[in-house]
């Protein structure tokens, strides 16, 4: 320190060593005081004069001693002396909040360091989230990693035991989950201190429910090894090597993109049957493939699911125990299915009324699949050009009776061609994924078993014409088949959210390296304030949104495990999930487009997949449509819910439609409307945060 008096003479002429000088010499590297901490070298330490370096060190000791009065004085004395306090400074009086000082005191302390324009470092947040943390304060940490990000501080394993720690604290156990992911996916090796955090948010939940779903919790948190192989890592089986996610292709054709799925189900890492087993592997993996979707596009992703979700989730839904029992070998053998519900003229608008027919044949015991004419063919079926076997939903007509839609297990490829009565052709080429084919189906009157019939809810006893039989009252396969749209819903929301995460990711490493001309030297693309406050806006709402979905997830999980249908306002719920996250998802995309400038014109960066979030949108229901049963059963309801502007959006409709049904398309405008107040609703019951703003995609024309 300049101006540090080292030594003075004395009267005899000899140099003697000055206090200060020692004082400094003991905390030199290398050199050592035995009085370092004493109370004579603190004072000591208050004497010199202009030096904020040993004022820090001074108002360290009196933190680590607990002595808050004393580190007061020593602040005063850094201002009496117009030092102005530096990073360690604030990084000192954060560790004392951790111990006394209220999280609220801890934020203002993070925010006028900044304020001040200190030039804060990693060990700086690290203490903040750990004095948030150490409170259970999960807002205050995730308010802190948006503004570390925006630091450009990229957090450690440090913060992330904190955040993980804080969640634990809160018990809110999918952002427990939420942030042992985060810390995975940024390659930082897991700890047991990572995992320990886990295990005590799990001990935290008392009730039953809750208790299950933080068994499910903890058993992710233990399978590093299944995430590696998922992610990384090849399966070797003797001389063949099964294909792992990071490996998959989407510049093959659509043979060979099949063959990849094949491998990858061969290697038995995800089942066929942890849909029910184990649904929190089942959406991880989700999750996991759609984090390659900016590389990737929407193709594979979709055959994924198509394959789990569609087709094995609707043999496990609705059939008995021995076709669940089949199941393991079409895995084994690396079979694939497709689901055959969509119709040209039916689908989900049509609330799963189909034209296809299933005619009973008493006397060769056998069904007859028909597609009445053109608009009953079955449209944009998902890997039904390379799929061995198809779930294919028909009316049941029995002794020339309607019993309803049913599911029916066939073989739709033999030795490489459609079996007898089948015709298949390709819907042609999209903007994205041409790795995925997508087939229209037609049946001229094909044969299939008795056993097709998956029955575990309903049959048909041969003779006399044939008899149908319900086996549950209350339930049909039709309504357990709707599970898969559940399941479905949650799983695209995640695969939205999961693509929009990763590309404002990508997106940020670029804008962070690009520099820009700035009337002072140089800046980066990141400072533009447009675009800054655009990070910012979209890592409050993905945090949002993902705390939503998460929550509807668990929820969810404990239907699948018990094979219960969810109750109405966990439908709602999940609803809303898909139509906020893939819409808000396209919102924040395209605005990213829109301010990134011509990076975004450029291969390789994500952007040219953008339209995996339009498959997002109508992939298991429509937004529109979604939100028009929202609607719908919203002014079935006379009870007041909601909001002021809710009740009378509701009552505006309900007085309307006594005009006529016509009313409903004039007022087309408040029907959009009453369903996004719907939307918000659920939202701010299940994860209140800042109100979302309406996506530009559901804005009015």
């Amino acid at each position: 320190d300049p101006g540090l008096p080292i030594a003075r003479c004395t009267a005899s002429g000899d140099l003697q060593i000055t206090d200060e000088a020692r004082l400094l010499f003991g905390r030199c590297p290398g050199k050592s005081s035995r009085h370092a901490d004493s109370a004579e070298w603190l004072q000591l330490a208050s004497r010199l004069e202009a030096n904020l370096g040993s004022l820090n060190s001074e108002l360290n000791a009196h933190v680590e001693s607990g002595d808050a009065e004393s580190a007061v004085a020593v602040l005063a004395q850094i201002s009496e002396r117009r030092l102005k306090p530096d990073v360690v400074t604030y990084t000192t009086l954060m560790k004392a909040g951790a111990r006394s000082v209220s999280p609220s005191d801890v934020e203002q302390i993070v925010l006028s360091a900044l304020q001040e324009k200190i030039l804060v470092d990693i060990g700086f947040f690290s203490t903040a989230l750990y004095a948030f943390a150490r409170a259970g304060d999960l807002p205050r940490a995730e308010r802190c990693v948006l503004i570390m990000r925006d630091a450009r501080i990229v957090p450690d394993l440090a913060c992330y035991n904190s955040l993980i720690h804080a969640a634990s604290k809160a018990g809110q156990l999918h952002r427990v989950q939420h942030w042992l992911d985060q810390a995975e996916m940024s390659g930082l090796p897991m700890t047991g201190v990572c995992y320990a955090s886990v295990l005590n948010a799990c001990a935290k939940v008392a009730d039953a429910e809750g208790a299950e779903a933080a068994a499910s919790l903890w058993s992710m948190a233990v399978s590093a090894k299944w995430r590696e192989q998922w992610i990384e890592a090849a399966v070797q089986k003797g001389s063949e090597t099964d294909l792992a996610v990071s490996q998959i292709r989407s510049d093959l054709g659509y043979e060979k993109s099949a063959e990849q799925l094949r491998a990858l189900q061969k290697t038995g890492l995800l089942r066929l049957t942890d849909l029910k087993n184990d649904p929190a592997k089942f959406f991880e993996a989700h999750r996991l493939l759609a984090h390659h979707a900016p590389k990737l596009g929407p193709g594979f992703w979709i055959r994924f699911t198509v394959h789990y979700n569609l087709f094995a989730g609707s043999v496990l839904a609705v059939g008995n125990d021995q076709q669940v029992a089949q199941l393991d070998d079409i895995q084994q053998k690396g079979l694939l299915g497709c689901f055959g519900l969509t119709e040209k003229l039916a689908g989900v608008n049509s609330g799963g009324v189909v034209k296809t027919t299933a005619e009973w044949d008493d006397a060769s015991k056998e069904f007859v699949i028909t597609s009445s004419d053109v608009g009953a063919h079955k449209n944009w079926i998902s890997q039904g050009l390379v799929g061995e076997l198809a779930v294919v939903v028909a009316d049941l007509r029995v002794a020339g009776k309607r019993c309803g839609a049913h599911a029916f297990l066939m073989q739709l490829r033999k030795e490489g061609q459609p079996v007898p009565n089948v015709e298949l052709g390709d819907m042609g080429r999209k903007t994205v994924g041409n790795d995925l084919d997508n087939a229209w189906i037609a049946f001229h009157g094909a044969r299939i078993p008795h056993s097709a019939l998956l029955n575990r809810y309903g049959d048909v006893q041969p003779g006399n014409g044939g008899t149908y039989i319900s086996k549950a009252k209350g339930l049909t396969n039709m309504g357990m088949i709707g599970q898969r749209l559940f399941s479905g819903r949650v799983a695209v929301a995640w695969a939205a959210l999961t693509f929009t995460r990763k590309l404002y990711d990508m997106t940020r490493q670029y804008s962070d390296r690009k520099k820009c001309w700035a009337p002072k030297g140089t800046s980066n693309l990141t400072s533009v304030p447009q675009l800054n406050h655009l990070y910012a806006r979209a890592d409050s709402n993905l945090a949002q949104l993902e705390s939503f979905v998460g929550e509807c997830e668990r929820q969810l999980n404990d239907c699948l495990r018990k094979d219960e249908i969810p109750s109405v306002a966990l439908q709602e719920a999940i609803a809303c999930a898909k139509i906020v996250a893939s819409e808000t998802s396209i919102d924040l995309c395209f605005r990213l487009k829109q301010d990134v400038g011509s990076h975004a014109l450029m291969g390789d960066t994500g952007f040219e997949q953008m339209d995996f979030l339009q498959a997002c949108k109508f992939a298991e229901g429509d937004s529109r449509i979604l939100m028009q049963k929202l609607a719908r059963d919203r002014v079935k309801v006379s009870k007041a819910i909601g909001s002021s502007e809710e009740q009378r959006l509701t009552a505006e409709l309900q007085a309307a439609l006594k005009g006529g049904a016509q009313a409903w398309d004039e007022n087309f405008d408040k029907v959009y409307d009453l369903a996004w107040h719907v939307v918000t609703r659920n939202i701010d019951t299940l994860c209140p945060g800042a109100t979302l703003r309406l996506p530009c995609g559901l804005s009015k024309l």
